[in-house]
């Protein structure tokens, strides 16, 4: 059974997979908005979905990957001309960028998901896993 995702909402996205196509164009600007605004960018689960439905295995390894570095990296802060005006903002040392459910059901997800079964002798995939579970510890 397929994993509904927010790139089905556009026709496109079911016709074609990887490559400079409609869906992953998208992923770049959603990444570099993200970004500019100073939000976390998790572009890189979307990308990971386009790779996992064109069957490319090693892509999609390198996305999870991605994606898990951005779960458990540094926290990202609003930018400070956008969203801080009156405000301070602190950095607390150690904290992440997603809590700790928010991992949780990423990790519950990629074990419920047939699609993950055949990554899972990737070592990229596999130290990204490991990561994952770590953060969790």
């Amino acid at each position: 059974m397929e994993t509904a995702c927010f790139l089905d909402r556009f026709p496109t996205f079911r016709i074609y997979g990887t490559g400079g196509h409609f869906g992953v164009d998208l992923c770049e600007v959603l990444g570099q908005t993200a970004r500019l605004f100073g939000l976390l960018d998790t572009s890189s689960g979307l990308l990971m979905e386009l790779c996992l439905r064109a069957d490319d295995r090693e892509g999609a390894a390198k996305q999870f990957a991605r994606y898990v570095d951005t779960f458990t990296g540094p926290a990202v802060l609003p930018d400070e001309d956008l969203f801080r005006p009156g405000m301070e903002y602190t950095r607390t040392e150690g904290q992440l960028a997603s809590t700790r459910e928010m991992r949780r059901m990423l990790l519950k997800a990629v074990d419920e998901d047939v699609r993950f079964g055949p990554l899972r002798d990737n070592p990229v995939f596999a130290a990204a896993l490991q990561k994952l579970k770590d953060s969790l510890n």
